[in-house]
């Protein structure tokens, strides 16, 4: 199995290296769906730098920090934010999988 990434959105930049044509399918999966493909990854790479989210996340997966994204089509890649902003930007408030929106994408 691939590695798995999580992302906290889809930055621009993690196809600085691509060369040709990608599309990608993004589906709304469940928190409890995105644990279950996470588990079965070789790795898990978390680039989310939201504090809560991340203590939320390690009770339910093992996964290291990583610094910027780069596109490997063989990754396994999950997209999770909040469903709403916090009311003051950079805010860390406390975090449910219920205020989660995952999402999975895949690369073509």
């Amino acid at each position: 199995m691939a590695k798995c990434v999580i992302l906290p959105s889809i930055p621009v930049s993690m196809f600085a290296d691509i060369t040709t044509t990608v599309r990608l399918n993004v589906t709304k999966i469940t928190f409890e769906e995105f644990i279950s493909k996470a588990r079965r990854c070789d790795s898990v790479v978390n680039y989310i730098r939201h504090p809560p989210t991340n203590q939320l996340l390690s009770q339910y997966i093992v996964f290291t920090a990583g610094v910027e994204y780069r596109l490997d089509r063989v990754d396994r890649i999950f997209a999770i934010g909040l469903k709403a902003r916090a009311p003051v930007s950079g805010q860390d408030v406390s975090v449910t999988t219920d205020d989660l929106i995952v999402l999975e994408v895949q690369v073509e």
